[in-house]
């Protein structure tokens, strides 16, 4: 390429490929902005609530969390665990008296009467979740390993993640971002990444998650409604927790299987979303395709309203060339950034298309997602103490910065690759690319395989 490093910050490429792991999130809907129905309780809670102090620079990034009263316990059921792996547990976590104390456990059963790990219940702290005058009402970040040991269970096929509020006063406990994977499977046996790693390298612990989403959220009874899929020849619809191998999300799954005779098929939006026609809009649908099949030309494009111009269209890729593995290295998120500016104001339906060009392959497709980027940009400069408009940002931050309603695919950077290389082609491999556009700089942190830039400008669309 003519040009990699731009005089302001902006990087140039022709690629970037990503030595990251992707894995899979076994915990559905951590922040709850699915609403997704997927977390029991021991008495009549309300599961969710919206939280509005996202707006201090303590780490949280999200719209809504759980909120578990006195005496409260909520769970969770998670996938398979299988003994002696090694398992990554965090969250964000606040409370607001000095006397509240939560813990979050691991057991194999949902009554709760034993558990799979040493000291009967692991907690993220060793005297679980516990206050002082030094929180001053502000999030805080816990994270585990989690280790299941031999025991007269064997294999475990029935686990929840269980989360109480223990306190003796009438306090409240929130809990928000949950994220636990399986760093066995994702990085093999005896190279499993530290816990201080995983704290400081896992990409979802740093997002901006269900803030300006305008498509609905899907819920354990919705999933089939809300969205429909014509054209296809099987339309196949996939509810929380009912997949559980390592390469499929624990969330909500479409899967569309293209037709001879038809150049196309679709995932439409039942319901109608307002639009605004002075903003910018950030579409993105995460998607599966087979890394044994060939790559075929086939696309996605992105609709809203179902009319020329689109808001955009990406190519399908196949994606393991474009990460560093684990469980989820097929799945690849596909998007569109654009501004409706030709539409008038009113509401229309989401489409999202399948361009399978005649072929009867598969597509599999999570977190379908239309996002008003007003809020999300705002959030950012408040969080970072800067002024950035949507002028300096394009796709490939939204890519980078949002999640919608919940986060099933977790992107966790290889301590064992941490090279920063260009090839001449225009092709960057490296662990991470943090965009921050208030940035005029090129920065690259070699321990950790990081680059930072204020804009990052790729020649394809993939």
């Amino acid at each position: 390429m003519e040009k990699i490093f731009g005089k302001n910050g902006e990087l140039y490429c022709n690629t970037v490929h990503y030595n990251y792991k992707q894995a899979r999130n076994m915990i559905a809907d951590g922040s709850y902005g699915n609403i997704s129905e997927t977390w029991f309780t021991n008495k009549n809670f309300t599961n969710v609530i919206t939280e509005n102090n996202y707006l201090k620079n303590d780490g949280y990034k999200s719209n809504s969390c759980f909120c578990v009263n006195q005496g409260e316990e909520i769970y969770h059921q998670v996938p398979t665990i299988e003994l002696n792996h090694i398992y990554y547990l965090s969250c964000r976590y606040k409370m607001n008296a000095k006397k509240c104390y939560a813990r979050i456990c691991f057991t194999y059963d949902d009554d709760f009467s034993d558990n799979i790990s040493d000291g009967g219940g692991l907690v993220i702290c060793s005297t679980g979740f516990e206050p002082s005058d030094s929180m001053n009402g502000d999030w805080k970040f816990g994270s585990t390993y989690l280790i299941p040991k031999n025991n007269a269970h064997g294999l475990i096929t029935s686990s929840y993640i269980y989360i109480s509020n223990d306190n003796d006063t009438e306090s409240e406990a929130r809990f928000s971002n949950l994220i636990m994977i399986d760093l066995t499977d994702t990085f093999g046996a005896g190279n499993e990444p530290s816990q201080d790693w995983c704290d400081n390298n896992i990409r979802e612990n740093d997002v901006f998650s269900n803030i300006g989403c305008i498509s609905e959220n899907i819920t354990k009874s919705n999933f089939g409604i809300n969205y429909y899929i014509p054209n296809s020849a099987v339309g196949n619809y996939f509810n929380y927790l009912y997949l559980n191998s390592r390469w499929e999300p624990r969330d909500y799954m479409f899967m569309l299987t293209g037709l001879t005779q038809n150049q196309e098929c679709y995932i439409y939006s039942k319901n109608l979303f307002l639009l605004d026609k002075n903003k910018t809009y950030y579409a993105y649908v995460e998607t599966h395709r087979k890394e044994t099949e060939p790559v075929y030309g086939q696309s996605i494009d992105f609709y809203f309203p179902e009319a020329e111009p689109a808001i955009g269209w990406q190519e399908i890729v196949d994606n393991n060339k474009f990460n560093g593995g684990g469980g989820m290295r097929e799945w690849k998120r596909v998007s569109a950034f654009n501004n409706r500016s030709t539409f008038e104001n009113g509401s229309y339906i989401l489409r999202f298309d399948f361009n399978n060009k005649n072929i009867t392959n598969e597509l599999r497709a999570t977190s379908l997602n239309l996002i008003d980027l007003t809020s999300v940009i705002e959030k950012y400069n408040e969080v970072n103490n800067c002024s950035i408009t949507v002028s300096d940002i394009n796709k490939a931050w939204c890519d980078r910065w949002i999640d919608g309603r919940s986060s099933p695919i977790i992107h966790i950077k290889d301590p064992k690759n941490t090279k920063i290389k260009f090839s001449k082609t225009g092709d960057i491999y490296c662990n991470d690319i943090v965009i921050r556009p208030e940035l005029k700089s090129i920065k690259m942190d070699y321990k950790t395989g990081t680059i930072y830039c204020g804009k990052l400008i790729k020649t394809q669309t993939y």
